[in-house]
Parts: structure tokens; sequence; C-alpha cells
């Protein structure tokens, strides 16, 4: 349990991005990927979906302890936030497929499921670095564990340890319901995935378009990759088993996006790149030279 968190970010001063920013969060077996690839190709050019942080194949990280990946990843989201309020600009909406609020869920679950103490201090190592960012709205798709699992073993997913204990999902149910409240986010809305996804789209899209504008539109355009492009990004996915995409060519940025399950690939120089922090800070910078060039000849 966080103690007076409320009180501890209300502290220090923080700048708010003009940007929007909107987390989408949830436990495995929500139906979140299918939801939001939907959302992104049809509010294309008015949110952005910007794909989870995970650690892309052939990462030294992934043979790290679990304590020691749970930081990497927190300081992975920091960054990640912290690059979004640099965005001085009220017409982007960035959806994000999950948040830094992923990563204390799951060292949360864990530390029920081994009676470890990772949490508190993960908590601590956020306070530290970064306090609240302002979230526009948080959208948490909320399923039971049962029916969470038992969706994930139909499809026949690979479910790794601890994802496939149900006291470790209960768990992390447990932290959205209970322990998000600390952090003192009040603007959550729970989203009841047990409905038809046909009603789950349209009620997930209704609460983003209330938080955008009906003028907005992003101005940044793009150029849609050619079929021999499209075969690279492909052949790309098929090499490091990505397994088939979710979407269609989205444009993020400026830059043609094509989403899998856990991750999301872009053309860089008519290169195939993962989409990561390193590549969200090149589209940032571009975005933001373009944004004060056309500033200066209005």
């Amino acid at each position: 349990m966080i103690q007076n968190s409320t009180a501890l970010f209300s502290q220090k001063n923080i700048s708010y991005p003009m940007s929007k920013v909107i987390g989408i969060e949830g436990g495995p077996g929500g139906g979140k990927t299918t939801v939001l690839s939907t959302i992104a190709e049809q509010l294309e050019g008015r949110a952005i979906l910007l794909s989870e942080i995970n650690f892309e194949p052939g990462s030294p990280w992934k043979n790290l302890p679990l304590k020691d990946q749970g930081d990497i990843y927190l300081r992975l989201w920091i960054e990640r936030m912290t690059l979004l309020k640099t965005v001085q600009d009220p017409h982007i909406c960035f959806m994000l497929d999950r948040t830094y609020f992923s990563n204390f869920a799951y060292t949360y679950a864990l530390d029920a499921l081994t009676g470890s103490h990772y949490y508190p201090a993960q908590v601590k190592l956020f306070i530290n670095n970064i306090l609240k960012i302002p979230f526009e709205k948080i959208l948490i798709f909320d399923v039971s564990p049962e029916i969470g699992l038992q969706r994930r073993q139909l499809r026949e997913d690979k479910i790794p340890w601890p994802w496939s204990q149900l006291d470790f999902l209960k768990a992390l149910q447990q932290f959205y319901r209970k322990e998000l409240p600390q952090f003192g986010i009040t603007n959550v809305c729970f989203i009841d995935t047990l409905r038809e996804k046909e009603s789950v789209v349209a009620t997930v899209k209704r609460e983003i378009l209330n938080v955008i504008d009906e003028r907005e539109k992003n101005l940044v355009s793009y150029t849609l990759p050619h079929e021999t492009q499209i075969k690279v990004l492909y052949s790309f996915a098929k090499k490091n088993e990505l397994g088939d995409s979710c979407t269609h060519v989205i444009n993020v940025l400026g830059a043609p996006t094509l989403y899998f399950l856990k991750h999301s690939l872009q053309l860089n120089q008519e290169h195939p790149v993962f989409f990561n922090n390193n590549q969200l800070r090149c589209l940032i910078t571009r975005y933001n030279q373009m944004a004060c060039s056309l500033k200066g000849s209005a």
C-alpha cells in the first residue's frame, strides 16, 4: 500500500504537456489488443496508438532476473512518458497500450504470489524519478482472471509463468481495483469486456472521443509504403517471429507503422525497425522541428 502518495505528488511543480495522453490497462485475455487495433484504424489521424514496451527479440535483458527486468521496464516507461511531455501540441492525442502502471501491477501481483518485496522498491524509484504525468483518462479492460486465463488457453497461447497462475492474475486485478486509487488517479474508466466486441469497441471509442476535440486532427501526413516495402516489413516480422499483424499500416507521427501482438514495426530510411523509445525520440524531434517551422511561416 502506498502511503500519502497524493501528497508526495503535489510537492513538486510538474510542467504538464499540451498533448493528450490516454492510458490503456488491463489483465491478459481482456481483448485489449484486438479492440485497440480496431480503434487505431478508425481514429487514424486523431488518436495515435503507441504499442506497449517489450524486450525485442535477441535482447540481453530477457535473461536477467525478474526484479532487474522490472526495474528496466519501469525506467523505459519513465523515459517514454518524459518524451511525451516534450510534445507541446494540443492536436496530438496518444493512446498508450499499457503504461508504467502495468509494471506496478506486475510487481504487486508477483509479491502476492511469491512473498517477495519488489513493489515498494519500485514505487520509491518511481517517486524519485518522475511524479504524476497527467493522463486525460485511463481505461482498464476488466475481465475476471478465470475468464481471461480461459480465453488465452482456448487461443492456445504460450502462457509463461507467472501469467499462468490464477493467484497472480487475481492479484493483478486487485491492483487496478484497490491499489491504483492510492496513486491519486481519479479519471479511471473500467471497461466490461464480457460484452460483444462491437459493443466494447463502441464504448472505448466513445471514451476516447470525449477527450479529443472534434476539430482536432494530427497534422503530420505520411506516404503509404509501396508493395515492396510492405513485403520487407512482413519478412522482418516473420524472421523475428512476431506472428500475424493486428492492423494495416497506420500513421504514427509521420512514420508508417504495422502493429503486431507485442511489437510494432516502422520503416526508417527503407529499413524496418522496432518501434521503441529511441525511435519515438527521433519522431518527436522531427515533429517538433516541423511544428516550429509551420509556426514560423504562419
